[in-house]
C-alpha cells in the first residue's frame, strides 16, 4: 500500500478513523482459519486500491481526494467508529443531536482521509499477519519507505466482507486518543456535544479546503 510520512497531523488523520474497543463491538466468537484469511485480505485490497489511486497521475488533485474519500467509505465503518468515538455520551445527546454529529463526523473522516495525498511519498504497507481478538481480528502491517511504522488494523465482519473499526500506530490506538478528545470538549462544557458539533465544523472547513 502507499505509505505516509507519520508526522502529528498523520496521527491526527489516523485518529479520525480508529478506536480500541475496550468493550466488544461484536458478537465475542474469534475468527477462524477463513475469518483471519478474508481480514488478511481485505486490508491487501485496501492497501492495493489506495496504491492505485495515489499513483494515477492522470487523477486530477479533487478527483483524487473523491477517489480516497470512497474507498474510506467503503472500507471503513464509519456508523459504528463515529458513535465509539463519542463513547457514553451517545446516548445522552438528543436525536438532532445525533444525527448532527453523525454527519459531521463522517464528513470529517472522509474529508480528513481524502488529503492523505499531500502526505503520500513512496512508502508500502507490507502486511504481516492477523490474529483474532474479541469481536474481529487484529491485521499486523508494517509501513515500509522513507519511514516506517508498524500499523495495526482491527477489523470486523460485515455482512459478506470485513471493514476496519481501529487503526493502531506505534501501539498507539488512534481513536481512543479521538474519544478522549472528544469527551475533554464535552466535559468541558457541561455536558452538552453542540461544542463538539462546532469544533468538527472547523476540523470539516479545514480538511475540506481546495487542493492545493
Amino acid at each position: 500500500m502507499a505509505g505516509i510520512r507519520i508526522t502529528r497531523r498523520m496521527i491526527n488523520a489516523l485518529a479520525a478513523c480508529g478506536l480500541a474497543l475496550m468493550a466488544a463491538t461484536g458478537p465475542a466468537n474469534a475468527a477462524g482459519g477463513d475469518g483471519l484469511r478474508e481480514a488478511l485480505a481485505a486490508v491487501d485490497r485496501l492497501g492495493n486500491e489506495a496504491v492505485a489511486i495515489l499513483r494515477d497521475a492522470g487523477l486530477e488533485p479533487t478527483a483524487r481526494q473523491a477517489a480516497l474519500a470512497e474507498l474510506v467509505h467503503r472500507r471503513f465503518a464509519l456508523q459504528r467508529i463515529g458513535r465509539l468515538a463519542l463513547g457514553r455520551h451517545w446516548k445522552g445527546a438528543d436525536p438532532a443531536d445525533q444525527a448532527a454529529y453523525a454527519a459531521l463526523f463522517e464528513r470529517y473522516v472522509l474529508a480528513t482521509y481524502a488529503r492523505l495525498v499531500d502526505f503520500y511519498t513512496d512508502q508500502r504497507l507490507e502486511v504481516a499477519d492477523a490474529t483474532p481478538v474479541k469481536g474481529g481480528v487484529m491485521v499486523s502491517s508494517q509501513l515500509v519507505g522513507t519511514r516506517t511504522a508498524a500499523i495495526d488494523w482491527r477489523l470486523v465482519e460485515d455482512g459478506q466482507d470485513w471493514v476496519v473499526v481501529d487503526v493502531v500506530v506505534e501501539g498507539v490506538s488512534m481513536l481512543l486518543t479521538q474519544r478522549n478528545e472528544f469527551a475533554s470538549i464535552i466535559e468541558r462544557n457541561g455536558g452538552s456535544i453542540r461544542p463538539l458539533l462546532a469544533h468538527l465544523e472547523q476540523r470539516v472547513a479545514l480538511a475540506d479546503r481546495p487542493p492545493g
